[in-house]
């Protein structure tokens, strides 16, 4: 969904590999944007007109590391369907061999530059955030030498709130026509667009820009918006169903992120109305500077505008889903950082109470009443 410019951008880098000049392209944005959709779109599409995709994200957690895991898998595919390799690629004399990083790449390049060989090669690697910068290094590395050859390396990253992202622009830009391509929130024709697929184009009109303001133009969370709408039926055609549908959706937004969006999530929804970015700089122990770019990624995921959640739902989803001893620690640092700013004794007692309410809660959740306590902790969250 309103992602054309950008699948004729990677058609381009792939054309070029067609006419045996090698590419790369960096796909960033904010965690749930439609990275991963837009990668999948463009290699069906790649692979439909002849080329060669291998996914370089799955070997992610490999112990061996990146590109050693690339290099086994791209190995298997050669061993399985009996397409020739690079044969034996000649030893570094003696004296002179690399480290094994620099062994494993030398490996690499010889593999992917023997299958280019028969047709394009497109490799994907979906969300490096998640991958040490001096891997992403070693694989960039190879990208360089793969300039003349017709092989397209595509990268997600979301945004620059993780250390590897400085790497990616970094080595990119050297790269030229190399596309970095930012993705943007959904506009208001494309809500209403993804709507009227499953609702018709009338409720479609009526709940666009309810669903807009309530997600940011998030595509994970208008989905998850969309499917409270199909689960209660036709429902009152003026009104947004806000459930569990949105509910999950926004604890999988933040599944995908790192741990400083998940803690920042939790204390913003534990300081509720008193939130500002001073207050839970220091209620987290971070100083604003670091604070500001994890604010900026999850205000870009939909979640926040400024120290507020769109919509209370998602507070309520963050506060229930968090651990029990850290949702009562916050509450216990939250009141004592009121107190000592001479903040109102009903604002500090406030927290004193939700940690001793969400303690009982826990308790009753022990002793095998965890569907009351449940229904309790969400209207108390509400």
């Amino acid at each position: 969904m309103e992602r054309d410019e950008e699948l004729s951008r990677l058609d381009a880098v792939l054309a070029g590999c067609r006419r045996g000049a090698g590419g790369a392209a960096l796909v960033s944005g904010a965690v749930a944007s439609g990275k991963t959709e837009l990668l999948h779109a463009f290699t069906e599409r790649a692979v439909a007109a002849g080329a060669l995709y291998f996914e370089a994200g799955r070997h992610l957690g490999d112990p061996a590391g990146l590109t050693e895991g690339l290099l086994r898998g791209l190995e298997l595919f050669v061993e399985e369907t009996g397409r020739p390799g690079p044969g034996v690629p000649a030893r570094p004399r003696p004296g002179e061999a690399g480290p094994p990083a620099a062994e494993t790449a030398r490996r690499l390049h010889a593999q992917l530059l023997a299958l280019a060989e028969r047709e394009p090669v497109v490799v994907g690697v979906d969300d490096t955030h998640r991958v040490p910068p001096a891997a992403l290094r070693d694989l960039l590395g190879v990208a360089r030498r793969l300039r003349t050859a017709p092989v397209m390396m595509i990268f997600t990253d979301a945004g620059a709130a993780h250390p590897g992202h400085g790497v990616l622009h970094e080595e990119l830009s050297r790269l030229p026509g190399t596309p970095l391509l930012r993705m943007r929130p959904l506009s208001l024709d494309g809500a209403f667009r993804l709507f009227a697929r499953r609702l018709g184009a009338e409720r479609a009109g009526r709940l666009a820009a309810r669903g807009l303001a309530v997600t940011g133009g998030s595509p994970l969370l208008l989905r998850g918006l969309l499917a409270d709408q199909r689960e209660n039926g036709t429902g009152a055609a003026d009104r947004l169903e806000v459930g569990a549908g949105f509910e999950h959706a926004v604890l999988d937004c933040l599944g995908r992120g790192d741990e400083d969006a998940r803690r920042l999530a939790a204390a913003v929804a534990v300081l509720g109305d008193a939130a500002t970015a001073p207050l839970a700089a220091e209620l987290l122990g971070w100083s604003e500077p670091a604070l500001a770019a994890t604010l900026d990624a999850l205000g870009r995921a939909g979640l926040l505008d400024a120290m507020r959640f769109r919509h209370l739902a998602a507070r309520a989803a963050v506060l229930t889903a968090m651990d029990a001893d850290e949702r009562t620690g916050l509450h216990l640092r939250a009141a004592r950082l009121l107190y000592r700013k001479g903040a109102r004794a009903a604002d500090v007692a406030h927290h004193v109470t939700a940690a001793s309410h969400w303690v009982a809660l826990e308790h009753l959740a022990q002793e095998g009443n965890s569907g009351a306590a449940g229904e309790t902790m969400t209207s108390r969250a509400d």
